[in-house]
This record gives C-alpha cells, sequence and structure tokens, in this order.
C-alpha cells in the first residue's frame, strides 16, 4: 500500500476496503491488507470477518460423526461464536447436506447468501431445490439470496412445465401452488441467474418478498433455449406478485469465450430469435389479470417485437399503477419495424403514468422523434426526471458530437417540464436545469441508474454497506 494511501483517514480507507470485494477471491486481498500493520488491520479484519466462502460439499456425515480432520471439525474450530455472529455474506460453491445446514445455522446472522450449483454433482441435481429451502429455513436473518446455475432440464424436476394457454381461466386456475408453510420472513431480495422455474415454490413461501431478478443466459453459439418462467409467477401467484416492488426479467445471449463482453451483451439484446419470453408477459399484460399494486420498477430486457408494444403500454397505467422505473428491450425485428413505424404503431394512452420517474428506452433518440412515437411516456408521464437511451456507437455506429447531445437533450426538455437529465448508456450524460422560463445543460460522464448495479454478494454487499456508513 503506498505512502500516499495510508496518509487517508480512516473514513476514506474503509471506503476503499469496502469496494474490494467483487467476488469470493478478493477475500485474499483482504487477508494481505491485514499483515500491512496494526492500523490497516484495524480497517480490513472487520470487513474480511464478514465474508465467508466454502468451496465444495459440506456435511456429508452425521452430526454425530464428525471425525477429527474433515471439513465438518474444522468449521466447528475455527467458528467460535464470535466468529459465527461476525459473517454477514456467505458463498457456498458445492452441496450441503443436512449436517452442513447445522453447522451453517450456526451463523445466525447472515444476510446475504450465494449458492453456485454449477459445480453441483449430477447427483445432487434433484436434491438442488430442497438444500436451498433447508438454508433459507436456517438462517433467520436473511435478506438477499443470489442463486446462480441451478437449472436442470427435466419435466419431473419442473413440475411447472407447459406451454402457455391462450385461457386464462384455465392457465390461472389450475396450476395454482400453496406453499405448505413459510420458510422465511425476513428475506427480500431474490436473484436467480439460470434458475429452473421450479423453484417458484421457495419463492411463494417467503412472503415478504420485494425485489425479484429472474436472469436467464444463453452462450453462443446454442442450440436449446431454456425459459425464465416469470409469466407463471405473473399469472398463477397474484398474492405473491402483489407486493413485490422491483420485477427484473433478463434473457441474454453470451459469447462463451468471452464472457464479460458487455458489448457483446448488448448487441445480443438486438439480435432476433428466443421471443418466447417475450410474447407471454405480453399476454399477460394483454389479459390484465392481475394489479402489481406494489410494483415501483419494472424492468423486462426480453426480445419483444413492435407488434407486442401496445398492449403493454396501454396496460402499464392500470396493471403497475404505482409503476416508477421502467425499462424494455426489443429483438432486431422489432426495432427494424418501430423505426420504420413506430409513429403509428403506438396508440395515443387514456391514462396517465402518474408515478414514472425513470424510463430506459432501447433507441438512441438521435435521429428520431420519439416524443410523437412513444406518446405514453413523453405526455402521460406527469413526474418523468430521467430518460436513459441506447449507446448510438453499439447500436448505430456513430458517435455524436457534445452538441448533438446538447440538442436532442434540449428537445426532450421543451416538451417534459420535470425532466433533469437524459443519458446514453455508456457514453454520456446531460444534465438540464430548470430556472423559471431558463433552461440550461452540462455535459457529464455516464452516470449508471442504480437498478443496473452489479449483482452478487460483491456488489449487494458494497451497496448495503456504503449506504449504512
Amino acid at each position: 500500500m503506498t505512502r500516499e494511501l495510508l496518509d487517508l483517514p480512516d473514513e476514506l480507507l474503509i471506503l476503499i476496503v469496502l469496494c474490494l470485494i467483487r467476488n469470493p477471491s478478493d477475500l485474499e486481498t483482504l487477508t494481505d491488507l491485514c499483515l500491512i500493520n496494526r492500523r490497516i488491520r484495524s480497517i480490513a479484519y472487520p470487513v474480511a470477518s464478514q465474508y465467508l466462502c466454502i468451496e465444495g460439499d459440506l456435511g456429508g456425515r452425521p452430526h454425530t460423526e464428525i471425525l477429527p480432520g474433515t471439513r465438518e471439525s474444522e468449521f466447528l474450530e475455527l467458528f467460535d461464536e464470535e466468529r459465527c455472529d461476525a459473517v454477514r455474506y456467505l458463498t457456498l460453491t458445492g452441496h450441503v447436506q443436512a449436517t452442513g445446514v447445522k453447522l451453517l445455522a450456526r451463523l445466525r446472522n447472515v444476510t446475504h447468501l450465494e449458492i453456485s450449483g454449477a459445480e453441483l454433482d449430477e447427483k445432487y441435481d434433484s436434491q438442488c431445490i430442497w438444500m436451498v429451502q433447508d438454508l433459507i429455513e436456517a438462517l433467520p436473518a436473511l435478506e438477499y439470496l443470489h442463486l446462480k446455475d441451478c437449472y436442470r432440464d427435466d419435466e419431473d424436476f419442473d413440475e411447472f412445465r407447459n406451454d402457455l394457454k391462450d385461457d386464462l381461466i384455465e392457465y390461472t386456475a389450475n396450476y395454482g401452488y400453496t406453499p405448505e408453510r413459510i420458510i422465511s420472513h425476513s428475506l427480500r431480495h431474490i436473484v436467480c441467474d439460470n434458475v429452473d422455474p421450479a423453484f417458484r415454490v421457495l419463492w411463494l413461501a417467503t412472503p415478504e418478498v420485494e425485489v425479484v431478478e429472474m436472469h436467464m443466459c444463453e452462450f453462443a453459439p446454442f442450440e436449446t433455449y431454456r425459459e425464465l418462467g416469470a409469466h407463471r409467477m405473473l399469472l398463477r401467484d397474484p398474492v405473491f406478485c402483489a407486493k413485490v416492488k422491483r420485477l427484473h426479467v433478463e434473457h441474454r445471449l453470451v459469447d462463451e469465450e468471452d464472457p464479460e463482453d458487455d458489448d457483446g451483451e448488448l448487441e445480443w439484446l438486438l439480435l432476433g430469435g428466443l421471443v418466447s419470453d417475450a410474447e407471454h408477459l405480453h399476454s399477460f399484460f394483454e389479459w390484465r389479470a392481475h394489479i402489481l399494486i406494489s410494483l415501483e420498477e419494472l424492468i423486462l430486457e426480453v426480445q419483444f417485437y413492435l407488434e407486442h408494444l401496445p398492449e403493454i403500454f396501454g396496460a402499464l397505467p392500470e396493471v403497475c399503477p404505482n409503476l416508477k422505473k421502467f425499462k424494455f428491450e426489443m429483438s432486431s425485428r422489432g426495432y427494424k419495424d418501430f423505426i420504420d413505424h413506430g409513429r403509428n404503431s403506438i396508440p395515443h394512452p387514456t391514462a396517465e403514468l402518474e408515478c414514472l420517474e425513470e424510463v430506459r428506452l432501447p433507441f438512441t433518440g438521435l435521429d428520431y422523434d420519439l416524443v410523437a412515437a412513444l406518446p405514453c411516456f413523453f405526455s402521460k408521464a406527469p413526474k418523468l426526471a430521467h430518460i436513459y437511451l441506447n449507446n448510438p456507437q453499439i447500436l448505430a455506429g456513430e458517435r455524436p458530437s457534445p452538441e448533438a447531445l446538447r440538442a436532442c437533450a434540449e428537445g426532450y426538455a421543451a416538451v417534459i417540464d420535470t425532466l433533469r437529465s437524459v443519458s446514453w448508456d455508456r457514453h454520456a450524460t446531460v444534465e438540464i436545469m430548470k430556472t423559471g422560463s431558463d433552461t440550461k445543460n452540462e455535459i457529464q460522464a455516464f452516470r449508471k441508474p442504480e437498478w443496473e448495479q452489479r449483482r452478487g454478494i460483491g456488489g449487494a454487499g458494497i451497496l448495503a454497506r456504503l449506504e449504512s456508513c
């Protein structure tokens, strides 16, 4: 650690240490920091002690047969009551059997749990859902659950697998699910990455959940289609969904050779092919089956066609009356159709989006009149303050001048009295300042919206702790 950093006050060093943890391997960095000197240890150790990552299986033998030299005995030796009470963020990469669950129940203050099924032995596939249930029950303070790579393409495992029926009554009445018991009153936030829709039975047994994120990732070249199942939850579980404040649905394609290629993911959002989730979600809004009374944030990163948009936009004020933040994406065909015919395709809304404050649109807005094409957002949203648009360089191969960005933002500000900023993804943000009849703007670095922050224990832990500082 350089002398310049050591000269900083403890308050700033604490913030720097908090931002180091992005994945479990970063815990080694915190351990190294603890060896620098007493001052740095006093800052880094309390942070490091809150994180625990257990790789591999745990609890493969009865609790009464824990022998010296086993992983279970090492856990008991290392984690006395004080160390157990310090842990807040737990990551598991293997199968945890009954004895392991009893051991982990000692971590009674864990608030964030991340479970990865990528390394699970196939023989444990069918037990994964029950392992997750037991862990949720065993951690009384659990607030955040991130479940990754627990998808099994097996009809016996997923009792809800079936195509969407055209008959609303048939679809919602015959497949309702009532949990046998409540497994958690503390869980508030669920993130599912490549998770089988069968896990829905667990969420219904956690009635206080407020945030649900459902992400499905396909690796190119892909041959199969895996379904998110968000429409099942929305249609069949109105009581559960009526309490959810944020719903994030995403189906994306990632290059297997370069999974961190963010530009590739942006391009994927405009590819064609996987529209089943989009069609199912469209049916939910078309039927206007249930009112999502608590929903404030709706993020739909699936491949909508142009013909899906009128019903969805028309239903938003009724189905989501308290919606504050909204994002949607389109397929390549949908995007082209919108540019060619969008102005005549979206009817003028009859009801206002009274609470809408932020909207993310899959267009650049630089060479197209979105005000006329999307009246539901620009003439019927009396509180709209922030508009997020697509990256013009990735979408259209263009790098607009600062003058072009300012002119575009001024055009929106002229028709939206409440507008405070217009942003182009990963490019720039134009801040808008209004004083009476005078309007000024200033170009700044792109400001990423809070609802697009990094997923996982690293990101969630950092945000949670920074908010408490």
